[in-house]
C-alpha cells in the first residue's frame, strides 16, 4: 500500500508548480538561516523609534515574495 502512496507522491512532486514551491521553500529556509545568523543576532541593540537596518527590512521583504510565491504555486498545483 505504501509503494501507491509513494507514487502518487512523485507524480505530485514532478509536475506543474510543484517544483517551483520546493524551490521557493529552499529560499525561504536559506533566508531564515541567513537572517538569524546575521543581522538577528544585534536585535537586543536596535531602536524602537528608528526603522531597522536595511539587512533585516531586505530579509522581511524576501520573506514576504517567497512566502506568497509558495502559496501561489499551492494554490496552481490543482490546475497543473
Amino acid at each position: 500500500m505504501w509503494v501507491l502512496g509513494a507514487l502518487g507522491v512523485l507524480a505530485v512532486a514532478d509536475a506543474g508548480a510543484m517544483p517551483v514551491k520546493f524551490a521557493l521553500l529552499g529560499v525561504a529556509g536559506i533566508n531564515v538561516a541567513a537572517f538569524h545568523h546575521g543581522v538577528y543576532r544585534s536585535v537586543a541593540r536596535w531602536d524602537r523609534a528608528v526603522p531597522p537596518p536595511a539587512r533585516a527590512r531586505i530579509a522581511g521583504a524576501v520573506s514576504l515574495v517567497v512566502w506568497s510565491g509558495v502559496i501561489a504555486c499551492g494554490r496552481l498545483i490543482a490546475y497543473t
